[in-house]
């Protein structure tokens, strides 16, 4: 944060990607489209697959994404389940953004994760 430009440091606390590491490669397509979704507030569908191979539709409004050492997540509201769900990148199949945008709420927001959570953002 020291060394960025005065006009740039309010956008550091704007950015809903964390990661210590290079991206992995099967996750790069959705990675990319996920940051899309977050930065324009847009509704993401996509197929999940969870690790007991059981399928779902879903369809979130992505909060941000972060990186585990292995994997990438994407963190999200999910309306299938009306609460926050973390979903990996990899397991994401046929994701597309949908022209809605997701409302600004704070009880559906990263901030609300946090809170939930018991931790303060990680930028604060």
């Amino acid at each position: 944060e020291s060394v960025l430009p005065k006009h740039l440091k309010p956008l550091l606390k704007q950015t809903p990607l964390f990661s210590p590491l290079p991206l992995d490669k099967r996750s790069s397509g959705n990675l990319s489209l996920v940051r899309q979704a977050v930065f324009d507030r847009k509704k993401l569908r996509f197929g999940y697959q969870r690790g007991d191979g059981q399928s779902s539709e879903r369809t979130v409004w992505p909060l941000g994404a972060f990186f585990w050492g292995k994997v990438w997540t994407l963190l999200a509201y999910c309306e299938l389940r009306e609460d926050f769900r973390n979903f990996r990148l990899d397991r994401m199949e046929k994701a597309g953004l949908l022209e809605e945008q997701f409302p600004l709420d704070p009880d559906k927001s990263l901030d609300a994760f946090f809170a939930r959570m018991g931790q303060d953002t990680p930028l604060d």
